[in-house]
């Protein structure tokens, strides 16, 4: 989904010989083309409204074949895309928003919607508030360990929150070292929030803390990141009223819808942030979050709900630097798509806190 068209290029070896790029509109599976034999370097490019999405190289049987042999006489080569990490191009207006989320996640779930593209189109971060994790240095009392359950899925997911909240800042700044902290800052924020993950399907749930699923008071918990609705409804409703004109999205303007402070008496309708195919929807809110609050303020509120934003105490002041120390520590020493959880050492609150 979320293409229009996509280009094949085939680069001959022979330096004398031109190949020149074929374009095709989507749905077109099957294509006979006429060149000389020859070796080729394959590449496929996915276009929507003439903005380049993802440059993939091919794959045939799961292993990499960029370049291919075609020997002389009529050849069938059954060719599929690789699932591959890359560096979005600058092309494009669509290219540097999810070029590298859809080639993180080619395959293995559905991020690259056109609903995705929509909820991203629209988004403009208040870069202001700014994302440092210099000097939030803290002691990790508890060891670094692998999650019990699906590691592998762990993985995963962490990579996926990455890519998301990294693409979805980058199209809205360019700001590449911003980008990267508030991505780090989510990784780290949602690894404090659980020590064991199952995989799911695309409809199933991420672990979350339901022990406020019941709450109608803007506490019940929701998403992989334990958001509570009323976080979600005070910096949505700055965006959408416009306080905040640098906040003003292009997309979905008007209600905050089931996040509004008179709907939360339904408690069912706000589930959906804990689906693994929401986690787009839960990084965009959480990143909202970052907008209004500022990153130590989002912590805050985080930790210590509404009294912890405006008052906060020495918990939720350990909490926001233990969250950015391990934020810093994923970036530095390359922990970002590993089946490590870097523990935090961090009390737990409980359901009342």
């Amino acid at each position: 989904e979320g293409y229009d068209r996509y280009e094949l290029e085939l680069k001959s070896d022979n330096p004398d010989f031109d190949f020149p790029v074929k374009k095709f509109p989507r749905g077109a599976g099957q294509i006979a083309i006429k060149i000389p034999s020859g070796t080729y370097t394959v590449r496929l490019d996915y276009y929507l409204n003439n903005n380049l999405l993802i440059s993939a190289d091919f794959c045939n049987s799961s292993v990499k074949n960029t370049k291919q042999t075609f020997a002389p006489g009529p050849v069938a080569a059954q060719i599929n895309v690789c699932k591959k990490d890359g560096v979005p191009s600058t092309s494009g207006s669509l290219a540097s928003k999810l070029a590298k989320t859809c080639q993180a996640s080619v395959g293995a779930n559905n991020f690259c919607s056109e609903k995705t593209l929509e909820k991203f189109a629209g988004y403009k971060v208040d870069r202001s508030k700014g994302c440092s994790l210099a000097n939030r240095n803290t002691s990790f009392a508890k060891a670094d360990h692998t999650p019990s359950g699906d590691s592998t899925f762990f993985a995963e997911v962490k990579k996926q929150v990455w890519s998301l909240m990294y693409d979805l800042n980058y199209s809205a700044s360019g700001d590449n070292e911003f980008s990267e902290c508030r991505a780090d800052v989510a990784v780290a924020a949602f690894m404090q929030e659980t020590s064991g993950f199952a995989r799911v399907g695309f409809n199933g749930y991420l672990p979350y803390d339901d022990k406020k699923d019941n709450r109608t008071d803007g506490s019940q918990n929701v998403s992989i990141f334990n958001m509570n609705i009323n976080f979600i409804q005070i910096s949505c409703e700055a965006r959408r009223s416009g306080s905040n004109t640098s906040q003003q999205q292009s997309t979905g303007a008007g209600s905050c819808g089931v996040f509004a402070k008179g709907a939360w008496g339904n408690t069912n309708d706000k589930k959906y942030l804990n689906q693994y195919g929401s986690l787009p929807d839960a990084v965009r809110h959480f990143s909202e979050g970052f907008d209004h609050f500022g990153l130590d303020g989002a912590l805050h509120f985080h930790r210590g709900g509404y009294s912890g934003w405006t008052n906060a105490t020495s918990d939720e002041t350990n909490f926001a630097i233990a969250i950015m120390a391990a934020g810093g520590r994923m970036r530095s020493e390359q922990q970002r798509f590993t089946e490590k959880r870097l523990a935090h050492s961090i009390p737990y609150r409980g359901p009342g806190g």
